[in-house]
């Protein structure tokens, strides 16, 4: 075996931070039946826990709640303006996609922490081969799969997290389009034709109607609050990431192995700190491009990755996500309690975000060995929200008959 060198703790920031994890999340909640920790779901709790901000995005949720009509079916006074089965639809499934918003901010935020376990025992790695003995410069020979799983397991999670944060975008997208009432399909609503619409909105002296003119102050008060969320580009390249993670080839991405709180490469003194050994990921700078348009549009190779470890930039697009998520959710809740007091201040385009009314299911595909998990829904536990949901949406035993007759009068409504 080749000489041992001094055998120095992990890092202090990384131990802490994966530390804290595990404290928030294995600590027992204070008491099973207390209201406080056990009145919400296991997502909210856990957030709460993680210290995430969610609350705006809940408490957005709550206000639609509150206007779910068990009697008339969708939001209650949206029933002069559209059909029955739009309102039911649209209402719905508004409801539904806030509740994706934490949902998604929580999962972005569980990839986070487990990138950075993963980051540190790639890091540990190098810190034992360096105590073996191991020349600098080089890098260990692995010994088991174990070795190398963090390889796989770093880009896993920046993959997985910035998935659930462009989701969370999404799907807050098509919040936006439902509270502000733009003229988009609201089950494929995304943040490119949608940040176009808000920012027409925003340039326009538009004064009349008075719809017209509250949509244009929310978009320029949206465009603030993405302003103070973050650097000039983060929104952009954050869904570009994602697209290039979910849709197309991955561009070449890099480790770096050096001593934290210096410049990159394999080269450092002999006689280093070994727990200062670090091993950061960078990111691609253009993951809209292809490595051969990033690397000849920017000028030379050095060009292609970013000059920060890639576990900054996905902590710190978490930290934009979650702000812009809150800011918008405040400026939706207090839209939402305007047009509950006065219906008629913006025009719901419900055929526009709402055009297809299927009739029946076309789906075809039963699984893979079907009938071997029986779902019998006579008994199942849900939660006051899904109860809420599926009752208002006409889905019980008495009334969901009374579907086919909802879809022929909104599709004749459509013919008028």
């Amino acid at each position: 075996m080749g000489r041992r060198g001094p055998i120095i703790g992990d890092n202090p920031a990384t131990q802490q931070s994966t530390g804290q994890y595990g404290k928030a999340v294995s600590n027992p909640y204070v008491d099973p039946y207390t209201p406080n920790e056990l009145s919400q779901d296991p997502g909210t709790r856990i957030a709460r826990r993680l210290d995430l901000s969610t609350a705006a995005a809940v408490e957005l949720q709550q206000l639609m709640l509150e206007d779910l009509d068990v009697e008339l079916g969708g939001i209650r006074w949206w029933h002069e303006s559209m059909s029955k089965a739009r309102s039911i639809l649209i209402g719905d499934y508004m409801v539904a996609v806030t509740d994706g918003i934490p949902a998604n901010v929580l999962e972005a935020a569980l990839h986070v922490r487990e990138l950075g376990l993963a980051e540190e025992r790639l890091a540990e790695r190098f810190r034992v081969h360096a105590r073996a003995g191991g020349p600098p410069g080089t890098i260990p020979t692995p010994e088991s799969p174990a070795d190398e799983l963090p390889l796989i397991l770093i880009p896993m999670h920046i993959a997985g997290a910035f998935r659930a944060m462009a989701t969370a975008l999404d799907c807050l997208a098509a919040v936006v389009v439902s509270v502000v009432g733009l003229r988009f399909a609201l089950i494929r609503a995304s943040w490119g034709p949608v940040m176009k619409d808000l920012q027409r909105l925003a340039d326009s002296s538009e004064t009349e109607p008075a719809g017209m003119s509250r949509q244009g102050e929310f978009a320029r008060q949206f465009l603030r609050v993405l302003d103070e969320s973050g650097p000039s580009g983060w929104l952009q390249w954050t869904l570009d990431l994602r697209n290039m993670v979910v849709h197309r080839a991955r561009i070449l991405t890099a480790h770096h192995v050096r001593v934290r709180g210096s410049g990159s490469g394999l080269q450092f003194p002999r006689d280093v700190a070994i727990g200062l050994i670090e091993t950061p990921l960078a990111l691609p700078a253009r993951p809209d491009l292809s490595e051969v348009d990033a690397i000849r549009l920017l000028g030379d190779l050095s060009q292609l990755l970013m000059t920060e470890p890639g576990a900054v930039t996905t902590r710190s697009a978490l930290k934009s996500t979650q702000h812009l998520v809150d800011g918008t959710c405040l400026l939706l809740a207090t839209l939402w309690k305007e047009r509950r007091a006065d219906p008629k201040l913006i025009e719901q385009p419900a055929t526009i975000q709402w055009p297809v009314l299927t009739e029946k299911s076309t789906a075809s595909f039963a699984g893979y060995d079907p009938r071997s998990l029986p779902f019998d829904p006579g008994l199942f536990w849900a939660n006051q929200v899904t109860k809420l949901r599926f009752a208002s949406a006409f889905l019980d035993d008495e009334r969901i008959a009374l579907w086919p007759g909802l879809i022929r009068d909104a599709q004749n409504e459509d013919k008028r």
